[in-house]
């Protein structure tokens, strides 16, 4: 006899014994000899199937244990009350099952362990690489040369890996998360001379407010006064300072 298993193809292999016994009732009829055997039979089948139907192959043994704790008893029939029946049954795989069994398992193990790695491998870029823009910047640096991929372009980064950094790093300290802004702002002001004097004139302006004048805010002044500053910077730095 053989129990299905939750794996299409593999069976636990059945051995042991099935006992029955008729025993007289006046209120119903007794069925012949025959019919006891194939129905404590087909009782035995079926409940030890409900019992290892959802096991893997290589649970033989729970198997067997579900099996003798469900039919190791005398019982009635499900059919007729006047049958009972018992069985002691060993359940294994057969020669072929288990090579099938060995191959099941190769192929859940290769799957878990590349569920693993790959699990692992984006929890580390999201730890190590996304929390980090200096990191994110050399990271994606690499990969532009790696590959040569012609879409890996900083604009690419700016839209595509920067909101991520700039998520991950939401919830750092205030004084951190004004380090990475002025970075981000340190970037976008490289390609306009105008925007980087306009962002030195507030800062020179902030610091100055905030009492820094004497030592941070002066290291400021040789740069806003550089004659390669645009006009209207000027301008606006000699008219705003103090």
């Amino acid at each position: 006899m053989s129990l299905p298993t939750s794996v299409p193809g593999i069976s636990f292999t059945v051995r042991g014994q099935v006992w029955f016994r008729r025993k007289p009732n006046p209120a119903t009829t007794v069925p012949s000899r025959d019919i006891a055997r194939a129905t404590a039979v087909r009782d035995v089948y079926q409940q030890s199937s409900e019992q290892v139907a959802g096991l893997l192959p290589d649970a033989a043994i729970e198997a067997e244990q579900l099996v003798t704790l469900k039919v190791g008893h005398w019982k009635a029939t499900a059919e007729y009350p006047a049958i009972e029946f018992k069985a002691r049954l060993g359940v294994g795989l057969s020669a072929a099952d288990l090579v099938r069994a060995a191959r099941f398992a190769d192929i859940r193990h290769e799957a878990a362990a590349a569920e693993k790695i790959e699990h692992d491998r984006v929890k580390s870029l999201s730890d190590t690489v996304l929390s980090d823009l200096s990191i994110a910047r050399v990271w994606w640096l690499r990969r532009m040369l790696d590959s040569g991929d012609l879409d890996l372009s900083w604009a690419t980064f700016d839209t595509e890996v920067r909101p991520i950094v700039a998520e991950t790093q939401r919830h750092d300290d205030p004084v951190t998360r004004l380090a990475n802004i002025l970075a981000i702002l340190a970037d976008r002001i490289k390609e306009d001379d105008t925007r980087l004097y306009q962002l030195m004139q507030v800062a020179d302006a902030t610091l100055i407010r905030m009492d820094w004048s004497k030592d941070v805010a002066s290291m400021l002044h040789p740069q806003l006064d550089n004659p390669g500053c645009p006009t209207e910077a000027k301008v606006r730095t000699t008219t705003d300072r103090p």
